[in-house]
C-alpha cells in the first residue's frame, strides 16, 4: 500500500510527489514563487565580459576549411560545368568564416578573374556570390 503524501487533496493527487503534476488550485498558495529569471541578472552586470564570453562560444563552433584532393576538385569542376551549362538545379555546400553552409540554387555565371560563382535561389529573387575555393560539394 502506498503512503498518502497529500491527505487534503482529491484521491487522484493524494499519492503524487511531484508538485508540477498537481493543478495549482490544490497547492498551498502561501508557498513563495521564487525569483524566476531575476536571479541570473548579476551575470550580465559586466557587458564587456558577457560579450567576450559570447565571442569565445562562437569561436569554439568554427571549423577549419576542409582540404580537398585533386580527384575531388576535378569532380567539382565537372559538376560545375554540367549544372551551369544545363541550367539545372544544384545544391552547393561551401565553407565561409569557419562554418559550412548549404544552398539550393541555380548557377548563374562564373567570374574566373575573381574566382566567384554567382548563384540565385529557386525563386530567382536572391543572388549570392560564392568563392570558388570555398566550395566543398555540388549535387
Amino acid at each position: 500500500m502506498k503512503k498518502i503524501i497529500n491527505p487534503d487533496m482529491p484521491e487522484i493527487f493524494a499519492y503524487e510527489a511531484d508538485y508540477r503534476k498537481i493543478p495549482r488550485k490544490y497547492l498551498n498558495s502561501s508557498i513563495p514563487k521564487g525569483r524566476g529569471s531575476i536571479k541570473w541578472q548579476p551575470f550580465m552586470s559586466i557587458p564587456e565580459q558577457f560579450e567576450n564570453i559570447s565571442e569565445y562560444i562562437k569561436a569554439q563552433n568554427k571549423i577549419a576549411m576542409p582540404s580537398l584532393d585533386n580527384d575531388h576538385l576535378e569532380f567539382l569542376n565537372d559538376q560545375l560545368s554540367l549544372k551551369l551549362n544545363g541550367n539545372k538545379r544544384a545544391e552547393i555546400t561551401y565553407w565561409k568564416n569557419g562554418h559550412i553552409f548549404s544552398i539550393k540554387c541555380y548557377m548563374k555565371s562564373v567570374n574566373k578573374l575573381e574566382g566567384i560563382l554567382e548563384v540565385t535561389n529557386y525563386s530567382k529573387n536572391e543572388f549570392l556570390a560564392i568563392d570558388l575555393k570555398s566550395i566543398i560539394e555540388i549535387n
